[in-house]
């Protein structure tokens, strides 16, 4: 049986869905939240958080093509690992495309992923190559 409630910020009353009458009438009691006495902002936890090295050294470089009105945007990567930036976005797109640029981590025009070099992985971006941009890693180990 499905029953209707009615609430306001004092009490909450149930209805019966068939004829409308009131089954049970609860009265709230009155609540004020109350302030700490002692407040202050929070502060950061003391010391360096260690970070982690990165498996690719991402740096793009642009230049104005005056002669045909463009700008070209140019991605490298020197590091050990390869890199997936995606370029175009998502909107208007297929939904399976749309699917596999977040199973890649990407979601967004700029947003970058480096994922290990695997059947699996090549298959995703040969569905999305219009979308993407693929930096190779200088070094394979």
């Amino acid at each position: 049986m499905i029953y209707l409630l009615q609430s306001n910020s004092e009490q909450i009353t149930v209805f019966s869905p068939t004829s409308l009458t009131v089954l049970r009438s609860i009265t709230l009691p009155d609540y004020a939240p109350v302030p700490p006495l002692q407040q202050a902002v929070p502060s950061q936890e003391p010391g360096l958080r260690d970070a982690r090295a990165l498996p690719y050294e991402l740096s793009v470089d642009g230049d104005v093509d005056g002669a045909h009105g463009k700008f070209r945007i140019t991605f490298t990567n020197t590091g050990d690992s390869g890199a997936w930036f995606q370029v175009r976005s998502g909107i208007g797109t297929k939904p399976k495309h749309r699917g596999t640029l977040r199973a890649l981590g990407l979601g967004r025009i700029g947003k970058s992923n480096t994922l290990p070099d695997r059947p699996e992985i090549r298959g995703m971006i040969a569905r999305v190559p219009h979308l993407v941009k693929v930096e190779e890693a200088n070094n394979p180990t």
